[in-house]
């Protein structure tokens, strides 16, 4: 029997659904798109004419709501909607930390306080918070080349940087004998000036992130620990090490 290529992924060899992708923040327009506008500009109020309330109803029809109401943006629709939730000064609103603002800055609005939730127990219970981090460490010549480090002086190594790149934040573990250690402390200098002449020139808080950030050795590695939170990661690497 012919398998039939439709019902397979198109990651596994299947037929993609769509021949070209679908941007991030890129949108769809077509010309009823571009005269449903003029026709507004040209015929009424901009912001509570005719076409707002056309809006709402068509949506309760279509999703079965009593009521809706739409507003500006996002933000805007998070904050209402804490506002019909109720809440009010004093209260706590969980929510994720990997998240855009406005789900922290709704329950602001509202004298509310924020809660961070994390799939990870160590950051949400406040051992730490740095960027988020790359999955996959880098390679050695990646190290090699960021750290300007001969790699025959260390066993081994562990380098994370963070995974958004206007983010500062990195963790780096080198094992090495204590007759090699001086080479590791050159290594990070160098990477600490490169990183200030990479992020000074506009990340304000990149010069007190580096000042701040951590080094010293834990059993048979040296670390560099750099993020906002560097002195609590630390913490969190000896306990697991006693």
């Amino acid at each position: 029997m012919k398998e039939n290529i439709q019902e397979i992924p198109a990651i596994a060899g299947g037929t993609p659904v769509r021949d070209t992708k679908i941007s991030y923040g890129h949108q769809y327009l077509d010309e009823a798109d571009y005269q449903a506008v003029l026709d507004v500009l040209k015929n009424g109020p901009l912001t509570c004419g005719p076409k707002i309330g056309e809006l709402e109803d068509k949506l309760c029809r279509i999703t079965g709501a009593r009521h809706a109401v739409s507003v500006s943006n996002g933000t805007a629709a998070l904050h209402i909607a804490c506002l019909a939730a109720g809440v009010g000064e004093g209260d706590e609103v969980i929510t994720t930390p990997i998240t855009f603002a406005a789900s922290a800055n709704c329950a602001l609005y509202c004298g509310a306080k924020p809660v961070f939730a994390d799939i990870n127990e160590q950051i949400a219970d406040g051992a730490f918070s740095i960027p988020l981090l790359k999955d996959t460490a880098l390679s050695e010549r990646e190290v090699e080349a960021l750290y300007q480090l001969d790699m025959t002086k260390i066993e081994s190594c562990m380098v994370k940087t963070a995974a958004v790149q206007a983010q500062l934040g990195e963790i780096a573990l080198f094992q090495v004998k204590k007759e090699h250690e001086g080479d590791v402390k050159k290594a990070i200098k160098s990477r600490k000036e490169a990183l200030k002449k990479q992020w000074g020139a506009y990340v304000p808080e990149a010069a007190d992130l580096l000042y701040q950030a951590k080094e010293g050795r834990i059993g048979q590695y040296y670390y560099f620990v750099l993020g906002s939170d560097s002195e609590k990661v630390v913490n969190y690497m000896q306990k697991m090490d006693a």
